[in-house]
């Protein structure tokens, strides 16, 4: 692991352990666990503190918690009689980004008060609170002084993706214990600035239960601040956009979903110093602890309020019920469908099972099929992972703070049905989804078929590869018995020695059905190998920003099976290039990326690529780069608000993104093995003008593009190319102006880079070997 860096002022992970437990050793209100390990290994740890009769009963507590928010109208006819004997969770956490430290410190602060202390206010809190810290939930980032995790991920932008080991921790919590309230610590603003957010809000979020509390409690803390000489900013008075809770991708706003008043700090000044920002975050959570002693009753009605709200689809407003099939006439992708199940489950969201056929909006749907009632206290979660999202191009209270437009069906490229209208079905709860069987049916004489139609064909290809299995794949479609089979499909010679056992393990692990296919095709094919992948990376001396393109490339991409290594920018020509077969530059900044290159370094990334390297350039970094290197006959634009002219100051500062259908060259290589739509992720988008010799994979789409997000004006774009690929001497180069591995939650466009990734000079094969 990596030598921990310490700053001055601040206790460091290494020596948190030793502190936590002493705390509790030496306190009767204090109970340790460790919920997780961060992708680094360390481990995440979560305190309980209460009276000691409280700590012996958590496992009660937390059932009584989840017992609210599926019987909210039980729970309130308890509440109103007093038959509710409840201890009110609460959830704090710091230091979620690494190098914003002092929510550590302040929680320690917090814990040390309630541990042992006697001032005013701690006997109240312990008799009716359970207050639960996790005082770093980036252990990782702390160790290294950085905003991510050791995988370079923003966690605050995880938490419906859940991609993350932390995330998963964090959300295990929420899930299981539904706090009233959440705290989470971050840094650094000129101002202490702090919920309530600003408009456009979630149409599943109960916006007037959440202001009603959300305001006086910042009240609150803004007196309690301000007496000890902070500035304080309430974004919802002080701003009118640019610090919206719309998604709930954020740490402090997916805890509206499991019914918690979900609140973020953000310490002064942006300069960090140790005792200011320390001294803030305690200042404020003190002070809302104390509020939500005064007010818990009122405040754990509405929160019940709000779980029947969501019971009742918000009165109405949310579909009936979202059906997710997993049979192939109804179903893109049984695997993600099945992976899509399993999520929800994990999140707290109850799904059921069809255990007979049934009927519903004039579609019949076989047994075995998934439906999601909205009718749950914990729909409004489910709707937020399920909805198609909405276009918020034109909305007011825009420019949004971040990321506009996110979904899983169509992101994660698997089908889900609306149905506005009740249905009849005999339904069963599920714990886990069913996933496909894989397996091989029986010994083939000539080889085995693997369509390229979901994510885990890639991983079982480059498994076989690492076993020293020899894998072919077709050039183009192919017949074999009445089974139609699609270019690209992968071949697996059956006669290698150990096959069976290998393929037949790997099948079934990965739930993947290979075809025996018993004689030669009449088919052109080519031997694979694993492509050698550089990422070049550009980590600018503390400059977090550039570490997300990144991490997600390197995470995605080993996820699949493939060889990375990170290649620092600094470092060409003195690591040369020239060993590898592809060179990945992701998203970013193409100027700043080219500059930090230097003349050596680009002379050197030029020549590998025109001696038969691959370049693949993603987003505003690595395609717009076209613009400065001059790879290819095509000129980049990126979608941004000084480029986009609405007449409207407001939307000045905005980021464009969402989500885009793309009208795709069937007959290219990279698009092997998609049949439907392909949905995609923009962020900045990229658009070309093409020239001589550059091939157009895919376009926007010509109608109807825009699926949801901000992008004021993108019917403008309507047709416009978007992934384009051209030769510089001897090399590909392909560049995608989508975000096709954005944040490891765009599953659907993995396989367009795995594809490219393939796409290497390969071995052809004669069409009967």
């Amino acid at each position: 692991m990596a030598t921990e860096e310490v700053v001055d002022g601040y206790i460091t992970y290494s020596e948190l352990s030793a502190v936590l437990r002493n705390i509790e050793k030496g306190s009767d209100r204090v109970k340790l666990d460790i919920v997780g390990k961060s992708a680094g290994g360390r481990d995440i740890y979560l305190l309980a503190i209460s009276d000691c009769s409280t700590l012996e009963r958590l496992d009660d507590y937390r059932a009584l918690a989840s017992f609210i928010a599926d019987n909210p109208d039980e729970a309130l006819a308890m509440l109103d009689e007093g038959r509710l004997e409840y201890k009110i969770p609460t959830y704090i956490q710091g230091n979620i980004h690494g190098s914003e430290r002092g929510g550590t410190d302040a929680c320690l602060s917090l814990i040390r008060d309630l541990a042992y202390g006697r001032r005013e206010g701690v006997a109240e809190i312990l008799e009716n609170l359970i207050v639960l810290v996790v005082p770093t939930m980036n252990p990782d980032g702390r160790v290294t002084d950085k905003w991510s995790n050791d995988n370079m991920f923003d966690l605050n932008r995880d938490f419906i993706t859940a991609s993350q080991p932390e995330a998963r921790a964090i959300i295990s919590i929420l899930r299981d214990w539904n706090p009233l309230v959440m705290y989470d610590l971050h840094g650094y603003y000129e101002e202490y600035t702090m919920d309530p957010v600003t408009e456009p809000y979630n149409p599943a979020l109960s916006v007037d239960l959440y202001l009603k509390w959300l305001l006086p409690m910042a009240g609150r803390m803004k007196e309690e601040l301000e007496r000890a000489g902070f500035p304080v900013t309430v974004p919802c008075l002080d701003w009118n956009n640019g610090w919206d809770g719309y998604l709930p991708i954020y740490a402090s706003v997916y805890p509206y979903y499991h019914g918690a008043f979900g609140w973020v700090g953000e310490a002064c000044p942006v300069t960090r110093i140790p005792e200011s920002d320390i001294r803030g975050h305690y200042t404020a959570i003190n002070a809302g602890m104390r509020f939500v002693v005064k007010s818990r009753l009122p405040m754990l009605r509405d929160q019940i309020e709000a779980f029947r709200r969501w019971e009742s689809r918000m009165n109405g407003e949310f579909p009936y019920a979202y059906i997710i099939p997993m049979t192939e006439r109804l179903q893109a992708d049984s695997l993600q469908a099945a992976k899509l199940v399993d999520h929800l489950i994990f999140h707290g969201v109850k799904v059921y099972q069809a255990n007979k056929d049934f009927t519903a909006g004039g579609i019949d749907f076989p047994y075995g099929t998934y439906v999601v009632p909205l009718s749950q206290g914990k729909s409004g979660l489910a709707y937020n992972m399920l909805f198609e999202g909405k276009d918020l191009s034109y909305e007011p209270g825009l420019p949004l703070y971040d990321v506009a437009g996110w979904n899983l069906p169509e992101l994660w490229g698997c089908t889900r049905y609306k149905l506005e209208e009740a249905f009849e079905a005999n339904l069963i709860s599920v714990v886990r989804a069913s996933y496909p069987s894989g397996e091989i049916p029986y010994q083939a004489d000539f080889a085995y078929g693997i369509r390229c139609t979901t994510n885990n064909a890639i991983r079982l290809v480059n498994k076989l590869l690492d076993s020293g299995i020899v894998v072919q794949r077709t050039v183009g479609p192919f017949d074999y018995k009445g089974v139609f089979f699609e270019a690209g499909t992968f071949l697996v010679p059956a006669k290698q020695q150990g096959l069976i056992s290998v393929l037949n393990r790997m099948a079934e692990e990965l739930h993947i059905q290979a075809h025996c296919i018993n004689e030669p095709l009449l088919v052109e094919s080519v031997t694979l190998r694993q492509p050698k992948v550089a990422v070049l990376y550009w980590r600018a001396r503390h400059d977090y920003w550039t570490d997300e393109p990144v991490g997600d490339t390197q995470y995605v991409l080993q996820n699949l099976g493939f060889k990375v290594d990170l290649v620092d920018v600094y470092n060409i020509p003195d690591e040369p290039l020239g060993y590898y077969d592809v060179v990945f530059v992701p998203d970013g900044d193409a100027r700043k990326i080219w500059t930090l290159l230097g003349s050596a370094g680009r002379r050197h990334l030029l020549k590998v690529i025109e001696n038969g390297s691959t370049y693949i350039g993603v987003g505003k970094g690595g395609a717009a780069m076209v613009n400065e290197a001059r790879l290819i006959d095509a000129a980049a634009t990126v979608i941004a608000m000084d480029t986009v002219k609405t007449g409207d100051t407001r939307y000045k500062d905005g980021c464009i993104n969402g989500i885009c259908r793309l009208d795709y060259n069937q007959q290219n290589p990279m698009t092997l093995g998609y049949a439907g739509d392909i949905y995609a992720f923009v962020n900045w988008p990229v658009v070309f003008s093409v020239g001589t010799g550059v091939e157009v994979i895919a376009r926007l789409a010509q109608r109807n593009m825009f699926v949801a997000g901000f992008w004021p004006g993108w019917e403008r774009s309507q047709g416009a190319p978007i992934i384009v690929q051209g030769k510089y001497g001897k090399g590909d180069v392909i560049l995608f102006g989508i975000l096709p591995l954005f944040k490891a939650g765009t599953e659907l466009t993995y396989r367009l880079v795995a594809n490219a990734l393939f796409r290497l000079p390969q071995e052809h094969s004669s069409a009967d070997s």
